[in-house]
């Protein structure tokens, strides 16, 4: 059970302000409630899509070819830890930019391009800077029992799949608000230097 208070304590401002900042990208070629509801999906995308991860891999032919699991997962690869980042980051940062193409494919916008692209790199950042970089506990946890801790933490909380024990305090994510600043900064200039609508 979610304990209300703690979570909006722990959650609130990241919530808010990734929603606030990412959706204003998708303006004005959407209506600010499309925005919101498309911020709000991908960063379901996000979530259910590390899940889906673990759970296809599970088949052993499909084990070698995820990167995710293979490499990511797995110490015995020998992999450079830079090398390790950037295999990560590419498929993660691919598995948003194929909703843009498959929406070129069939000839409707359903997402904001602008808005895919900050969200893609949003997990990005923080998955590289926070769980990689500087390391996290509840990240360890998810390579140590792999079906826990999906990211983002708050919908961790929502959906019940922390590795911690549920008395556990929640883990402040304020310092992720900075992630999102970046990642909208760095699609702005993508989207200014593009021009995509």
């Amino acid at each position: 059970m979610v304990r209300i208070e703690e979570f909006m304590q722990a959650y609130l401002a990241v919530i808010v302000g990734w929603f606030a900042m990412i959706s204003i990208l998708g303006l004005p070629a959407f209506s600010l409630a499309s925005c919101i509801f498309q911020t709000m999906l991908l960063l379901g995308w996000t979530y259910f899509g590390h899940i889906l991860a673990h759970y296809v891999s599970e088949n052993e032919y499909i084990h070698y070819i995820n990167p995710h699991i293979f490499i990511h997962h797995n110490n015995e690869v020998g992999v450079p830890r830079w090398l390790n980042l950037l295999q990560e980051s590419i498929p993660n940062m691919l598995s948003f930019l194929i909703l843009l193409w498959l929406q070129y494919l069939v000839g409707i916008e359903v997402f904001s391009t602008s808005i895919v692209v900050s969200v893609g790199l949003l997990y990005v950042i923080v998955h590289i800077a926070d769980y990689s970089i500087l390391g996290n506990a509840g990240h360890k946890l998810h390579h140590e029992k792999g079906r826990c801790n999906y990211a983002p933490d708050f919908m961790d909380v929502l959906f019940d799949t922390r590795c911690e024990p549920p008395e556990e305090p929640y883990v402040n994510t304020d310092h992720q608000l900075i992630h999102g600043a970046i990642a909208v900064g760095i699609t702005a200039g993508l989207k200014w230097l593009f021009q995509w609508t």
